[in-house]
Formats: C-alpha cells, structure tokens, sequence
C-alpha cells in the first residue's frame, strides 16, 4: 500500500509520522482527505479536529489551531500555533477547548500589552510636547 510522510509542527514543537495512508480534516471548503500520491495542494486548515491513520494502525487524532497544509511529493505537512495528538476523540475535544481558552488568554494579554504601549508612547509625546513649550506640528 501506498503511503506519505505527516510532518506537524508548531513553535514549540515539531513530530512526523510515517506510514500514513489517509489523513481527514477541515478548511473552507468542508471536509477534506488526502492519500498517497494526491497531487500538490495547499489549503488552510480550520480549528477543530483532524484525524490520520498509520499502515496497521488505528486512527489518531490532531486538535489543531487554524494551520497550513502543504502536500506535495508524499509529504503532507502542517503548520500551526498549537497542536495536540492523541487517539482517544472525546479527549481530543476537550483538548481543543483547551486551546482555545490559551489562544483566548494569550489574545487578551497581547491586547492589554498593547494598550499600555499605546498609553505609555502617548504620555511620552505629551511630556515632550509639554517639555519644549510648543506644539508637535
């Protein structure tokens, strides 16, 4: 049988699997599969969850944010913020939610981060404004 190369990385990690001989997941369009010797495709992946299969080997699952698949030349590779593997469906929803309450707290932090820059350079601008006696323009 044939088979291709998964490769899913993140900025905290990166794990490939061999042997695998169908993968199912979601983008736009609805659901989509790929096999061995699909023709070269890129798509972006929605949040929620994947599943693939291994030669001999029961489906796993991938709970992934919003990433990129690339399949090309029997190598299918996925890139994303944030990914969990496992093989149990019901725990894998569960670790989506997860990712989604972190991807919420880190969106909320990185708002907060910018608001106090954006009030910190403003208070610069009026210290200096004030500071030369003149306006800016």
């Amino acid at each position: 049988m044939n088979t291709f190369t998964l490769y899913v990385q993140s900025a905290q990690q990166c794990v490939q699997f061999e042997n695998v001989i169908s993968f199912v997941g979601r983008d736009s369009s609805g659901s989509l599969g790929l096999m061995s010797q699909h023709e070269r495709y890129i798509t972006l992946l929605e949040t929620g969850l994947c599943r693939f299969r291994q030669e001999g080997a029961a489906w796993q699952y991938l709970a992934l944010m919003e990433g990129i698949l690339y399949f090309n030349a029997d190598a299918c590779h996925i890139s994303t913020t944030q990914f969990v593997i496992g093989e149990d469906s019901k725990t894998m929803v569960q670790a989506i939610k997860q990712l989604l309450l972190e991807d919420k707290e880190m969106l909320s932090q990185l708002k907060q981060s910018v608001n106090t820059l954006e009030q910190e350079t403003f208070r610069r601008l009026w210290d200096i404004q004030h500071r030369e006696g003149s306006g800016l323009g």
